[in-house]
């Protein structure tokens, strides 16, 4: 008896082992979420990423074709708001509509749509179906601040092997990992409007205030998304409809600064230099006292940021979305 019991337990073992393996492989086909079925940490914006032996190619991102990432959202939305965001891989492998995607974020979570589902507390989600090179699922936020999201797509060419495929992570240089698509949570009194206009390397600035104007208090005006040390212009208006006889919004193709806006009268302004390094790096912030005075309890302030970008367009100009805050 014991020798066929030693078989039947060998068999099981091998069997298990095959389960294991196949989970795993069957795990990859319905989507990557870092930490599970042994994929890396940080998959979205580190090496490996796709790029293992057993997953995907040699390691090298872009190997069969340049994969470009397109992230299409509000980059600026109130808190509590369900914001749809669609992600699209284009290039890559040829002769197929077939392909993957991770992402993460650090603030907020995200809500599965159709063929997605989430992982981490929601707070990563990937394909779960790889029929397909475009997502749409959505993200929000309980919590107001910027939100990081990074992502890692992959383009295959169906033959369900690890190679033949070409892969790469989302940027303006899709070779680079780690550059996050920016997401400002704001409160939720106050009201985004308009679209901001690309920069340098397609980044288009960004702003946000995590908490409302109020009396007596300090607002402050985050801005992101920007080229390092340049001049930003952070303005407060008290119209988005007209600056004195001129008509708001004012397209500024007129100076050369093409898709971009003026969306607040010039009523009031600062400025400072943007802080980071690298491209789309840059960050500023803007402090406005408002003062304790009752009479301007209900009064409506709009918020937008000029940035100085030389290698923009050919009046070295971009425009941030606007911000609505009445002061509370």
């Amino acid at each position: 008896m014991r020798k066929p019991m030693k078989f039947i337990a060998s068999s099981l073992l091998l069997v298990g082992f095959g389960l294991i393996g196949s989970s795993i492989l069957f795990g990859r086909g319905k989507g990557v979420i870092e930490g599970e079925f042994q994929i890396p940490k940080n998959v979205t914006k580190a090496f490996p990423a796709c790029g293992q032996a057993q997953c995907h190619g040699t390691g090298f991102p872009n190997e069969r074709g340049v994969v470009k990432i397109l992230i299409k959202t509000s980059a600026s939305i109130q808190l509590g708001a369900k914001s749809p965001l669609t992600a699209t891989l284009t290039g890559g492998v040829k002769n197929s509509t077939k392909g993957g995607f991770s992402m993460d974020t650090d603030l907020g979570t995200f809500t599965a749509g159709i063929g997605t589902r989430t992982g981490n507390s929601n707070q990563s989600i990937t394909h779960n179906s790889s029929a397909s090179r475009t997502w749409t699922f959505t993200f929000s936020s309980t919590k107001t601040g910027l939100a990081q999201l990074t992502m890692v797509g992959n383009t295959v060419d169906g033959n369900g092997r690890n190679s033949g495929d070409s892969w790469a992570w989302y940027g303006p240089n899709s070779n680079l990992p780690g550059t996050p698509f920016r997401i400002f949570v704001n409160d939720s009194k106050v009201l985004p409007y308009g679209s901001a206009c690309a920069g340098t390397k397609e980044f288009a600035p960004l702003i946000g205030i995590r908490k409302n104007a109020a009396l007596g208090q300090t607002t402050t005006v985050e801005a992101y998304n920007l080229p390092p040390a340049v001049p930003v212009m952070n303005i407060l208006g008290f119209s988005n409809t007209s600056f004195g006889a001129i008509p708001l919004p004012l397209d500024l193709g007129f100076l050369g600064a093409k898709g971009c806006s003026l969306r607040a009268s010039l009523d009031l302004n600062q400025v400072a230099l943007s802080k980071g390094t690298g491209a789309g790096n840059g960050s500023a912030s803007f402090a406005w006292p408002i003062p304790n005075l009752s009479s301007l309890r209900g009064l409506n302030l709009y918020f937008q940021a000029l940035v100085f970008d030389k290698g923009a367009n050919g009046a070295g100009l971009t425009t941030t979305m606007g911000l609505k805050a009445t002061i509370q």
